[in-house]
């Protein structure tokens, strides 16, 4: 049996402490069912004041309806359900098909504190339902949310489970889409598109820190504990173990605490259990990080691994043994179990460190940048020889950015899309550079290519001083205008344009298409010379 302690987050003691977001309520709590089960529910609903919400047909007219008792039913069909505790909004629908308040207006409040829901189909249909919204599927449930909603009334705080840098983020430019990983991560509908960049509603969020996993960038991040303390912590334990500790296993603080306290007669010498509080929030720096330090693997215990949080991880997951295979590393290095597909303690294998010092270098706020920090150090450690380069599957988070020189006019559109700099114009001569350090594999440069030039190839690349420099992927000879030889444009670019051009009535005129390949100076003197800027008609 372990006798060294467990690691919680919460006993971080150089974590910096998170804000909190702020709900009120004053119990006015919507009761979604059928009018007699749900007056019913109203009698168990002491505590809050409740209205029964009785879904008619789209074409019914919403109406208000008090019974003998003097409870308040509303018949109607809902248009929009959207909120969270103390601010829920819900319209429904005037008949024929415009949106109407009407009925809720009567009752004098213009929004609702809670949302019982014992309907057939949920109005909030979100994996993760925002805080006082209840939709219990059963008996066992229907009895635990009665007693919770019971209790929704008063002020409550929330921590900001996640943080989001914009100026990062990889979402969008100029109205292209790129990486919308995030999006497609959030179950709870707490981040939204805005077009170019994202929007995160802590008032929604519920900290299930699968977008910080799967963010190529880092621009979302799990608030508390911060990656940095966290990851001090571990490796002052494993630095303290001298080499006993071997596996470092997370598991959620909640729901598998029961299933470590089981397992405990299991859990030998060498294995640290960390609890926390969403192992989904654990992502690839902290993974490598711990294998640099020198733990041998790392295990990631989930209640359930057929969930979609869980296959968004596994990916991650997946990337990162691409990354250590590179290295000769074994993939049970990294794993993830679901303790509803009956994971067991005494079926993990504890593997030795991968590295024979360990890593001390300082630790940062950068995710990419403690990645590549972490493996730097496991490939100087490793006993092959490292490749180049390795494969990825497409997704991951690193790769190269490749062009096709006969399609790409280097009109540098991908320069200015680019989120990380990771494309970059040569400077005075027309040329594009690449970093591939910096390129995250969103794929903005590729939507934004006018002529469809860009590839993407997901690689992760070894030598990190080659990864750091600024290489050359295309450059043309500057193209020279016809009156002044000032260098202006490139060849192709001009013959591209010209070529389109060359039918188009507007360039019929004799010379009128020469000043396509005239600088901006010398094209305004040749109209003028011709007459073209002249109203009164060309010059005899």
């Amino acid at each position: 049996m372990n006798d060294m302690p467990e690691f919680h987050q919460d006993s971080a003691e150089a974590a910096q402490a998170t804000t909190l977001v702020p709900y009120h309520s004053k119990g006015h709590c919507l009761v979604v069912a059928e009018a007699e089960f749900g007056l019913a529910l109203c009698k168990r609903l002491s505590a809050l004041q409740c209205t029964v919400l009785v879904l008619g047909a789209q074409a019914d007219q919403p109406e208000l309806l008090l019974t003998e008792d003097g409870e308040r039913l509303i018949k109607g069909c809902v248009a929009h359900s959207s909120g969270y505790l103390g601010a829920f909004d819900i319209q429904l629908n005037n008949g024929d098909g415009h949106v109407s308040a009407t009925a809720v207006s009567q009752l004098g409040i213009d929004h609702f504190d809670v949302i019982f829901d014992a309907s057939d189909k949920p109005l909030i249909e979100t994996l993760t339902a925002p805080m006082g919204y209840f939709a219990p599927r059963d008996e066992e449930q229907l009895e635990d949310a009665l007693a919770e909603a019971n209790e929704m009334v008063g002020d409550f705080d929330k921590p900001v489970f996640t943080l989001l840098d914009s100026s990062i983020c990889a979402h969008g430019a100029s109205g292209i889409r790129g990486c919308d990983n995030c999006l497609n991560a959030c179950s709870a509908g707490a981040i939204q598109s805005l077009g170019n960049r994202i929007e995160l509603d802590p008032m929604l969020c519920m900290g299930c820190g699968t977008c910080t996993a799967v963010c190529p960038t880092g621009a979302l991040r799990y608030a508390y504990p911060d990656v940095v303390s966290s990851l001090q912590q571990l490796r002052d334990a494993i630095e303290l173990s001298e080499g006993a500790l071997r596996t470092v296993v997370f598991y959620e603080a909640e729901s598998g605490e029961a299933f470590m306290q089981a397992q405990r007669a299991d859990i030998p010498d060498c294995m640290l259990p960390v609890a926390v509080e969403e192992v989904s929030s654990i992502g690839m720096d902290m993974w490598l990080s711990l294998l640099a330090f020198g733990a041998g693997n790392v295990v990631l215990l989930l209640q359930d691994a057929d969930s979609a949080d869980a296959q968004l991880l596994a990916e991650q997951v997946q990337h990162a043994r691409d990354i250590l295979a590179g290295l000769g590393i074994d993939a049970h290095a990294v794993q993830l179990l679901g303790i509803e597909q009956g994971a067991q303690i005494s079926q993990i294998e504890s593997l030795p460190a991968w590295v024979q010092e360990r890593a001390s270098y300082a630790l940062f706020d950068d995710k990419r940048q403690l990645i590549r920090r972490a493996v730097e150090r496991l490939a100087a450690a490793a006993k092959g020889s490292v490749p180049t380069s390795v494969a990825l599957q497409p997704g991951a988070p690193f790769g190269a950015i490749g062009v096709d020189s006969d399609k790409c006019t280097l009109c540098l559109a991908c320069v200015s899309a680019c989120p990380t700099r990771a494309l970059q114009a040569m400077g005075d001569e027309p040329g594009l550079l690449f970093v591939e350090q910096s390129c995250v594999q969103c794929g903005l440069c590729r939507n934004t290519c006018p002529e469809s030039a860009l590839t993407r190839e997901p690689r992760y690349l070894f030598d990190s001083a080659v990864a750091r420099d600024a290489r050359e992927l295309h450059r043309e000879e500057p193209y020279r205008c016809l009156r002044c030889a000032k260098p202006f444009a490139t060849k192709s670019g001009i013959e591209k344009i010209t070529a389109k051009l060359v039918d188009h009535p507007m360039f019929q005129e004799p010379g009128a298409l020469n000043r396509l390949r005239m600088c901006d100076d010398c094209r305004v003197i040749d109209m003028m010379e011709a007459g073209a800027l002249n109203p009164d008609g060309p010059r005899h």
